[in-house]
This record gives C-alpha cells, structure tokens and sequence, in this order.
C-alpha cells in the first residue's frame, strides 16, 4: 500500500526522477515492481534482517541483487569478496553492466569532525577532485564513490552540471547517520541497528576520540544482533547505559543490560532515553563524548 502510494504521488508532483529504496532485502520487495530502471545501486551488505534474507552474506547479497534488471546498468559499493561474486554472478546472468565503486581510485585528502574532502577516478576514467561531503566517517566517503559511479550513468539519460554534482556532495545530510547533534560536550547519535554498522561507528571513534572519555547510550529493537553490536563496540568505551527505544519491538533496556555486562565495566539501565540523555550529559565532563546509537529512532527522540 505504502509503495502503491508513493508511485501515485510521484506521478502527481510529475517529478523527473526518483531515488528508490528497496524497504527489506531486494529480490521480494514490493518495489522490485520496477521493470526498466535506468539504474540499479547495491549499497554495502552486512548482516541484518537475517531471519527474512539469510544467515550468510552471500544469501544476503543474493536477495539484494534480486533488484538487478536485464540489460540495466547498476552499480554497487565495494563489497567483501563473499558478496561481490554473488553479484557478480546475478550480472552475468541477466546481462547487467555491472560496476562496483573501486576505493582503491579514492584519495582522501582531508577528514575531521566536519567532513571529508576526497578525490575520486570513476571506472570510466572520469575525475571529481577535491570533493567535499559533510556527512561523517570514512565510509561516506565509500557511498559517495558510489553516488558519482551512479551519476556517470545518469548523465546518458539527464544533464548534470559539475557544480551541481560537487553542491549536492557537500550538502547532502543524513539525519541520525553520525550526527553531531551536540558540541560541547561532544554528543553524536548514530542509527547503527547491525554489526556492519556498528564496525563503521567504532572505526569513527579509534580514529577521532582514541584519548577521550566516551560514553554509550544503547537501545536497539528486539530483532538485532545487539549481542554482536555490544562486543563490536567494547574496545572504546567500559561504559554504557540501555535504554528502551518507542515501538512494539523495542527491546527492553533490561534485557540489552543482562547482554553488555561481559562486556562493560559499568552497565546502567537507563529505562527511557530522553531522561537518561539527560541524566547523562549532566554528569559527564566537557571533554568526554557521548555516543547515543542502535536505532534511526533516537534522533526523533532526542530532538522531542
């Protein structure tokens, strides 16, 4: 129903083109109904919703190249080898010029706290230097690898000036995707709900905050691998405090509490997250950094 609608307003705001996500995996999703994209996108692959798409990563990335089209170009981030023959096979099958964003052509020349300035040579030998994007840690700078991988094919279907290409890099925002939302102290909210996320996030903070005091604020649904998550995340902080985020399938803070304590030296159960947030920015230091993460949810939250 949700995608029968979006169609119709699509068509109703006669709108030039559309960016869309599949909702679960691919190959199942109520939007594979596209037949003739003028491109496909495999963003990166980790472990999540693995009751419905598989327990394996190339079970995963089978389901995800299900979105992959006969004769349509598509394009995919620079997945593990696992992944990445799976959809290499799927291409082959159905015909599909298939490029994968290579990190080996990308050249960062900057990244701090406000973004990352890159160079990058797409597969067709185009070059966009010095590239700026606000959004934070150095796997953005892999998805918008992809997005001008992406943006090469589109330029045989639209016009895109070069300025326009380096505008919408540079102000492009993801809400909840390790967004600053708080300076001093430091706060950070980060919707990483999986283990591959959760890698992301603690690469972010060994390379920004190795000699900082930082503090977890964890609160997940109850069909995520918060077991991994909880480990994944240990080596930067010994200490964290659960909470239970809105909706039917939130896990309960004391229950996320039970799993983090072989993990964490302090383990508080923090029950709602707008009074624990609180609680928390006021006893830590002006140094220290808070980081609230576990689900895109919190950030509604936070700013209520």
């Amino acid at each position: 129903m949700e995608t029968a609608l979006s169609f119709l307003y699509f068509l109703d705001k006669k709108v030039d083109a559309v960016l869309l996500e599949t909702g679960l995996g691919g190959r199942l999703d109520a939007t594979n109904v596209i037949k003739h994209p003028i491109c496909t996108v495999i963003a990166s692959i980790g472990y999540d919703h693995t009751q419905y798409l598989g327990s394996t990563i190339q079970e995963i990335a089978g389901e995800k190249a299900g979105i992959l089209k006969k004769g349509c170009p598509a394009v995919s981030y620079d997945n593990t080898s696992e992944a990445r023959e799976v959809i290499e096979k799927a291409a082959e099958e159905k015909n599909v010029p298939l490029i994968f964003a290579d990190t080996s052509r990308v050249t960062v020349l900057s990244e701090n706290l406000e973004g990352s300035v890159f160079s990058y040579v797409c597969a067709d030998g185009t070059e966009y230097r010095n590239m700026e994007i606000g959004m934070l840690g150095e796997h953005q700078i892999c998805n918008a690898a992809v997005a001008l991988e992406t943006i090469q094919i589109l330029k045989k279907s639209y016009i895109f000036r070069q300025d326009s290409i380096r505008k919408g890099l540079k102000n492009a925002v993801w809400d909840g995707r390790l967004q600053r939302i708080s300076a001093v102290p430091a706060v950070f909210c980060d919707g990483a709900h999986n283990p591959d996320g959760a890698e992301k996030l603690l690469r972010f903070l060994q390379k920004n905050f190795t000699n900082k005091k930082i503090i977890y604020i964890m609160g997940v649904l109850s069909d995520k691998d918060y077991p991994q998550m909880l480990k994944i995340m240990s080596p930067m902080s010994d200490e964290i405090y659960t909470v239970t985020p809105e909706g039917d399938r939130a896990l309960p803070s004391g229950v996320l509490a039970d799993a983090a304590r072989p993990f964490y030296r302090k383990v508080t159960e923090g029950g709602s997250l707008g009074e624990c947030y609180q609680k928390v920015k006021k006893e830590c230091g002006q140094d220290d950094v808070i980081v609230v993460f576990g689900t895109l949810s919190f950030l509604k939250e936070l700013r209520g």
